[in-house]
């Protein structure tokens, strides 16, 4: 999730098959538990972003958000294996 400077977004698998940014407004929240590996930071100067949770490498790599919507290679694998929520 993200908080942007125009509303919340959520990093979802679409249509498409890869991960992308969408507004949390299209969705209703059936289950309010987070994974128990998520993290959180306030960003700085990275505007309209003002705040990311997420799995550790989307908090943590500043690039990793950028190389996602990239489409490149290993950017797609670590989100495929850090994004899947483990068993609870």
């Amino acid at each position: 999730m993200a908080l942007w400077t125009y509303g919340l977004g959520v990093l979802i698998v679409d249509d498409t098959g890869k991960p992308n940014w969408k507004l949390i407004d299209l969705f209703s929240v059936v289950d309010r538990r987070l994974p128990n590996t998520w993290e959180f930071e306030v960003i700085k100067d990275r505007a309209p972003v003002l705040a990311i949770w997420g799995y550790p490498t989307l908090v943590r790599d500043p690039n990793h958000h950028d190389d996602l919507i990239e489409r490149k290679s290993s950017a797609l694998e670590v989100f495929l294996r850090e994004a899947q929520p483990s068993p609870q």
